[in-house]
């Protein structure tokens, strides 16, 4: 039997994001700008750049209520680190974190992949870490493995800045893409995607 969404994440995602929106958006004084229009019934990966502990928060709230309702629920790969405390371990998991630790269900991008397959959106960082100004960024392949093992799934590029003078945050969301077959290096279709991410566009 085909398994559905699950729809509780996807209600408390709902009603945290509906809480923490306004002062996340005042806080950072963020705003979206947007080169793609998401269609429903599509499968994303969302990938971003990660310079900031928020990011994840900072993403949902700055994406229009109405469409992050579309996209729901988001599944945020977390690293298991952050999940050791079993208070913040409740919290994260109710809103939609699966840890990078191996689990009876198997290795996280295995979980992510049929989480995706069944239409939940994945939000992942491929730096696989706080990314620091100056720091060079070798990218994971997470992001390449899942858009290959889910055939229909799209790629879609994030890119966060922070800026302190005047302080504001611009998300800007690029086009959607997914690789037309089978990358023959996965390290280098990582390093291409993190590009697209990364990169000054004109939004």
């Amino acid at each position: 039997m085909k398994k559905t969404k699950n729809y509780l994440v996807a209600i408390v995602q709902a009603l945290t994001i509906l809480i923490i929106r306004i002062p996340m958006r005042l806080l950072f004084k963020s705003e979206g700008k947007f080169q793609y229009v998401f269609e429903k019934g599509k499968k994303y990966i969302l990938a971003a750049n990660h310079p900031n502990r928020a990011d994840p928060f900072l993403i949902a709230s700055t994406l229009p209520f109405s469409l992050y309702l579309q996209l729901l629920p988001v599944r945020i790969i977390t690293h298991e680190k952050f999940l050791k405390n079993p208070i913040s371990a409740c919290i994260l998991y109710s809103l939609g974190s699966i840890t990078t630790k191996q689990t009876r269900k198997g290795k996280v991008l295995e979980r992510a992949s049929r989480l995706l397959e069944r239409g939940e959106t994945i939000l992942i960082f491929p730096s696989g870490r706080l990314e620091r100004e100056g720091v060079v960024v070798k990218p994971k392949v997470g992001v390449v493995y899942l858009n290959n093992e889910v055939k229909d799934s799209l790629i879609v590029p994030i890119h966060l800045q922070y800026f302190k003078k005047p302080k504001r945050t611009v998300m800007l969301v690029k086009k959607a893409f997914r690789f037309r077959k089978k990358p023959s290096d996965f390290e280098k279709a990582a390093k291409e995607v993190y590009k697209r991410i990364i990169q000054e566009d004109e939004a």
